[in-house]
């Protein structure tokens, strides 16, 4: 497996915790979610998410890219 592929299998991965992300939305009766407007989301799934996309940018970008700058200053 070449490098492409290898990015190409964890840019899937991403895409996938991405919608189960998504899929935990809920309005904001609920404790320990992050709150996108009167939405939020499980807090430690979405870190996680988070995360795993800042790793995949520095690796493939570098850290000082704009890639990652934007997303960290995003996070």
């Amino acid at each position: 497996m070449n490098i492409d592929q290898k990015v190409l299998g964890r840019l899937d991965e991403l895409i996938t915790l991405g919608d189960r992300v998504l899929s935990t939305a809920y309005s904001r009766s609920s404790p320990g979610f992050v709150y996108l407007g009167d939405h939020g989301v499980d807090s430690q799934l979405s870190y996680q998410w988070g995360v795993s996309c800042l790793n995949i940018l520095r690796r493939v970008f570098g850290q000082g890219s704009d890639h990652y700058i934007r997303f960290e200053k995003l996070s």
